[in-house]
């Protein structure tokens, strides 16, 4: 089955703010208005699960997250396990010189990958750029609001 990719580009966020956020599982939800809930197993480190529910979704996910970083970028591939067949997110953060490049691609496997693109997979694609946009969104806001904390008083 064919990968659905997205790419979006922002020179208004730098690449450990936007980390910040993804690593705070628990709170996506606050900022994501497509998710009703999310949580995590154990601590942030590969191989953990992830807990979530989207409200578009009639049944919660949950999943095995991978994370990987090195100098040029962060990694986070999350993994659904459907019956005779996975579907993999990989979101890729990549620091350019004055931007920052989020990479997100959705593949599947499986025999039965499309069926399970149709009840699932199309719906996530279709919001890959909304749901960028929203980290990069709420990624400035936390930026400006940290920098109004740190300011002195005049």
């Amino acid at each position: 089955m064919d990968d659905n990719v997205y790419s979006s580009f922002s020179n208004k966020i730098s690449l450990d703010d936007m980390w910040q956020l993804i690593m705070e599982i628990g709170k996506w939800d606050h900022w994501d208005f497509n998710i009703e809930y999310s949580s995590k197993d154990g601590c942030f480190s590969s191989g953990n699960g992830i807990n979530m529910k989207n409200r578009s979704k009639i049944l919660p996910q949950s999943g095995m997250v991978v994370f990987n970083r090195d100098d040029m970028g962060k990694k986070m591939v999350y993994l659904l396990v459907f019956p005779l067949s996975n579907l993999f997110i990989s979101y890729y953060h990549v620091k350019l010189e004055d931007d920052v490049e989020i990479i997100v691609t959705l593949s599947m496997h499986g025999i039965l990958s499309p069926f399970w693109y149709l009840i699932y997979g199309r719906a996530i694609a279709k919001n890959f750029p909304e749901d960028i946009k929203m980290l990069i969104d709420e990624t400035k806001i936390r930026k400006y609001k940290s920098n109004l904390i740190d300011s002195p008083a005049i």
